[in-house]
């Protein structure tokens, strides 16, 4: 009979549960965050709140690490791909040498972590990516006995807003309206002044009383 040893104390809970990620791919008895959850929710922005609209914008997360994966650049320097998750959901950072080489030592599997840095909702070509990333400019462990001794604020970090883009020049050429004469000149409007010029001209037309305006 297979005697399994019991290890369910203080100081060990961590060990089991990186035992049961290494020999199952999961958590089984509970999860990393569970003594985080109050923590995380008032001190970082849930992981799920990120959308690459929010290219360029900032942002704190936190969570547990799950994989680290370390490169050279062309120039020789060590950079690395981590990926972290939260309750919520993964998100994959990106750490350049600058930054992973102050915290090579942090990215370690089941390390719990806190980190700021930009949102990258970009490919390398500029295009819109499906996922976002972030782009580390510092971060740093978080150890269970701070999240043990906090005193909840009930306050949450807000998601950054997404700036909606401007909307493009119509490039269909219209006729704008000078006073006067009733002349009318070509140029480039936006749709919502194309719309508007429509119904200056009728009002204008209702005016004169005419429809015999002339195009330059």
């Amino acid at each position: 009979m297979l005697n399994l040893v019991d290890v369910q104390t203080e100081g060990n809970v961590r060990e089991q549960l990186q035992w049961e990620r290494e020999l199952l791919g999961l958590y089984i008895s509970s999860h990393p965050l569970e003594d985080y959850k109050i923590w995380l929710s008032e001190q970082t922005i849930p992981i799920n709140q990120i959308t690459p609209e929010m290219h360029n914008k900032a942002a704190t997360i936190g969570g547990v690490v799950l994989e680290s994966r370390e490169i050279l650049t062309k120039k020789g320097q060590k950079m690395a791909f981590v990926k972290i998750a939260d309750e919520y959901a993964e998100m994959e950072l990106i750490l350049f040498p600058g930054v992973y080489d102050k915290s090579n030592d942090l990215w370690k599997r089941d390390t719990i972590v806190i980190l700021t840095g930009k949102i990258s909702g970009q490919d390398r070509e500029g295009n819109p990516s499906s996922s976002a990333q972030i782009l580390v400019d510092s971060a740093r462990e978080v150890t269970h006995a701070e999240v043990k001794n906090y005193i909840p604020n009930m306050k949450r970090i807000k998601a950054p807003k997404i700036v909606k883009p401007k909307k493009k020049v119509d490039k269909k050429k219209v006729e704008t309206i000078v006073s006067g004469n009733c002349k009318v000149y070509e140029t480039e409007l936006s749709v919502e002044k194309y719309k508007y010029y429509l119904e200056l001209r009728e009002k204008i037309y209702e005016i004169h009383k005419s429809k015999n305006i002339k195009t330059l």
